[in-house]
Protein backbone atom coordinates (compact mmCIF):
# COMPACT_ATOMS: atom_id res chain seq x y z
CA UNK A 1 0.00 0.00 0.00
CA UNK A 2 1.53 3.49 -1.18
CA UNK A 3 0.09 6.71 0.08
CA UNK A 4 0.23 7.76 -3.45
CA UNK A 5 -1.77 5.19 -5.25
CA UNK A 6 -4.28 6.36 -2.60
CA UNK A 7 -3.93 9.97 -3.34
CA UNK A 8 -4.43 11.16 0.46
CA UNK A 9 -3.63 14.52 1.16
CA UNK A 10 -3.25 15.54 4.78
CA UNK A 11 -4.37 18.85 5.77
CA UNK A 12 -3.47 20.79 9.20
CA UNK A 13 -5.46 23.74 9.85
CA UNK A 14 -4.76 25.49 12.45
CA UNK A 15 -5.78 29.18 14.13
CA UNK A 16 -2.47 29.79 16.21
CA UNK A 17 0.58 28.02 16.58
CA UNK A 18 0.49 28.48 20.43
CA UNK A 19 -2.93 26.33 20.08
CA UNK A 20 -0.91 23.55 18.77
CA UNK A 21 1.73 23.77 21.38
CA UNK A 22 -0.57 23.55 24.36
CA UNK A 23 -1.90 20.20 23.19
CA UNK A 24 0.61 18.56 21.97
CA UNK A 25 3.83 20.04 23.59
CA UNK A 26 6.53 22.41 21.72
CA UNK A 27 8.47 19.63 19.96
CA UNK A 28 5.80 17.91 18.85
CA UNK A 29 3.98 20.84 17.59
CA UNK A 30 6.77 22.65 15.62
CA UNK A 31 7.20 19.13 13.88
CA UNK A 32 4.29 18.90 13.08
CA UNK A 33 3.82 22.44 11.48
CA UNK A 34 7.20 21.51 9.58
CA UNK A 35 5.67 18.95 8.12
CA UNK A 36 3.84 20.25 5.48
CA UNK A 37 5.24 21.39 1.77
CA UNK A 38 2.36 24.02 1.19
CA UNK A 39 1.71 27.03 3.38
CA UNK A 40 -2.07 29.26 3.35
CA UNK A 41 -1.42 31.96 5.92
CA UNK A 42 -4.49 34.58 7.07
CA UNK A 43 -3.76 37.82 9.48
CA UNK A 44 -1.84 35.88 12.25
CA UNK A 45 0.49 37.91 15.01
CA UNK A 46 2.92 36.56 17.57
CA UNK A 47 4.28 32.72 17.01
CA UNK A 48 2.20 32.20 14.13
CA UNK A 49 3.28 35.53 12.45
CA UNK A 50 6.94 34.64 12.95
CA UNK A 51 6.69 31.08 11.94
CA UNK A 52 5.11 32.03 8.88
CA UNK A 53 7.64 34.39 7.82
CA UNK A 54 10.54 32.13 8.33
CA UNK A 55 8.93 29.82 6.44
CA UNK A 56 9.01 32.20 3.26
CA UNK A 57 12.47 32.36 3.93
CA UNK A 58 15.03 35.80 2.96
CA UNK A 59 16.26 37.45 -0.03
CA UNK A 60 19.76 39.30 -0.16
CA UNK A 61 18.70 42.70 -0.84
CA UNK A 62 20.91 45.51 -1.35
CA UNK A 63 20.57 49.06 0.76
CA UNK A 64 22.41 52.45 0.49
CA UNK A 65 23.35 55.05 3.02
CA UNK A 66 24.56 58.00 2.54
CA UNK A 67 26.10 60.23 5.33
CA UNK A 68 26.41 64.13 5.02
CA UNK A 69 29.23 66.16 7.04
CA UNK A 70 29.96 69.75 6.83
CA UNK A 71 33.31 68.36 4.09
CA UNK A 72 31.81 66.05 2.27
CA UNK A 73 29.15 63.40 1.72
CA UNK A 74 30.28 59.61 1.89
CA UNK A 75 28.23 56.34 0.28
CA UNK A 76 28.28 52.73 1.46
CA UNK A 77 26.21 50.05 0.11
CA UNK A 78 26.06 46.60 2.07
CA UNK A 79 23.61 43.59 1.79
CA UNK A 80 21.79 41.91 4.07
CA UNK A 81 19.56 39.02 4.29
CA UNK A 82 15.27 40.17 4.92
CA UNK A 83 12.68 38.43 5.25
CA UNK A 84 10.45 37.76 1.51
CA UNK A 85 7.74 38.24 3.75
CA UNK A 86 8.16 40.11 7.26
CA UNK A 87 6.17 39.71 10.57
CA UNK A 88 4.61 43.09 10.11
CA UNK A 89 3.09 42.28 6.67
CA UNK A 90 1.62 39.16 8.36
CA UNK A 91 0.61 40.85 11.11
CA UNK A 92 -1.17 43.30 8.67
CA UNK A 93 -3.49 41.28 6.06
CA UNK A 94 -7.13 42.26 5.85
CA UNK A 95 -10.08 40.02 6.03
CA UNK A 96 -10.07 37.94 3.07
CA UNK A 97 -5.96 38.82 1.88
CA UNK A 98 -3.86 35.12 2.37
CA UNK A 99 0.22 35.29 1.80
CA UNK A 100 1.08 31.38 0.72
CA UNK A 101 4.17 29.31 -0.70
CA UNK A 102 3.14 26.31 -2.59
CA UNK A 103 5.70 22.63 -2.70
CA UNK A 104 6.64 21.79 -6.23
CA UNK A 105 7.93 18.47 -8.25
CA UNK A 106 10.72 17.66 -9.98
CA UNK A 107 8.42 16.74 -12.87
CA UNK A 108 6.23 19.82 -12.58
CA UNK A 109 8.66 22.76 -11.32
CA UNK A 110 6.54 26.18 -10.35
CA UNK A 111 8.63 29.16 -11.56
CA UNK A 112 6.50 30.93 -8.74
CA UNK A 113 5.94 29.32 -5.93
CA UNK A 114 5.00 32.43 -3.31
CA UNK A 115 2.04 34.12 -3.61
CA UNK A 116 -0.10 37.09 -2.09
CA UNK A 117 -3.85 37.26 -3.16
CA UNK A 118 -6.65 38.07 -1.83
CA UNK A 119 -10.76 36.68 -2.39
CA UNK A 120 -13.09 38.98 -3.76
CA UNK A 121 -16.75 38.26 -2.98
CA UNK A 122 -19.08 37.40 -5.78
CA UNK A 123 -21.44 40.51 -6.27
CA UNK A 124 -24.41 38.76 -7.53
CA UNK A 125 -24.26 36.49 -4.53
CA UNK A 126 -23.32 39.17 -1.75
CA UNK A 127 -26.32 40.82 -3.04
CA UNK A 128 -28.55 38.08 -3.16
CA UNK A 129 -27.52 37.37 0.75
CA UNK A 130 -28.72 40.87 1.52
CA UNK A 131 -31.83 40.00 0.68
CA UNK A 132 -31.95 36.73 3.25
CA UNK A 133 -31.54 34.47 0.03
CA UNK A 134 -27.95 33.42 1.12
CA UNK A 135 -29.63 31.13 3.90
CA UNK A 136 -28.28 27.49 3.77
CA UNK A 137 -31.82 25.13 4.24
CA UNK A 138 -31.32 22.60 7.34
CA UNK A 139 -31.34 19.01 5.67
CA UNK A 140 -31.84 17.07 9.13
CA UNK A 141 -30.70 17.81 12.47
CA UNK A 142 -27.66 16.54 13.72
CA UNK A 143 -27.03 15.75 17.52
CA UNK A 144 -23.78 15.70 19.40
CA UNK A 145 -23.97 11.88 19.68
CA UNK A 146 -23.75 12.00 15.97
CA UNK A 147 -20.22 13.97 15.37
CA UNK A 148 -19.29 11.84 18.47
CA UNK A 149 -20.05 8.54 16.24
CA UNK A 150 -18.52 10.15 13.42
CA UNK A 151 -15.33 11.45 14.90
CA UNK A 152 -15.00 8.32 16.41
CA UNK A 153 -15.53 6.28 13.21
CA UNK A 154 -13.07 8.54 11.42
CA UNK A 155 -10.12 8.28 14.24
CA UNK A 156 -10.73 4.36 14.16
CA UNK A 157 -10.07 4.47 10.25
CA UNK A 158 -7.11 7.02 10.87
CA UNK A 159 -5.69 3.88 13.00
CA UNK A 160 -5.92 1.42 11.35
CA UNK A 161 -4.70 3.08 8.22
CA UNK A 162 -1.61 3.96 10.28
CA UNK A 163 -1.31 0.43 11.94
CA UNK A 164 -1.66 -1.40 8.36
CA UNK A 165 1.64 1.19 6.89
CA UNK A 166 3.59 0.56 10.65
CA UNK A 167 3.32 -3.24 9.51
CA UNK A 168 4.38 -3.21 6.37
CA UNK A 169 7.21 -0.83 6.89
CA UNK A 170 8.16 -3.44 9.48
CA UNK A 171 8.37 -6.10 6.94
CA UNK A 172 11.03 -3.82 4.98
CA UNK A 173 14.48 -3.19 6.65
CA UNK A 174 14.68 -0.03 5.00
CA UNK A 175 11.64 1.02 6.27
CA UNK A 176 11.45 -0.53 9.69
CA UNK A 177 13.76 1.96 11.14
CA UNK A 178 12.12 5.24 10.25
CA UNK A 179 8.97 3.55 12.94
CA UNK A 180 8.87 5.99 15.95
CA UNK A 181 7.89 4.22 18.92
CA UNK A 182 6.23 7.06 20.57
CA UNK A 183 2.33 8.14 20.01
CA UNK A 184 0.85 11.29 19.63
CA UNK A 185 -1.47 12.57 22.20
CA UNK A 186 -5.12 12.45 21.36
CA UNK A 187 -7.68 15.11 22.59
CA UNK A 188 -10.71 13.54 22.01
CA UNK A 189 -13.85 16.17 21.83
CA UNK A 190 -16.34 16.39 24.80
Amino acid sequence: MSILSNQVAITLGIQDVSQLRVSYGRDWADMLCNLPGNLICGQASGHSAHFASEKFGRTLQERATISNNTRDSSRSETQQLEPVVPVSKIATLSSGEFVGITADTPEQPLPLKAFHGRLMPDPVVSEYEKVGGGRTPVVRNIGPEEVQANFRRIHNEVEDMVDARFMEMNKTSDLKRYIVKKKFPVNTPP
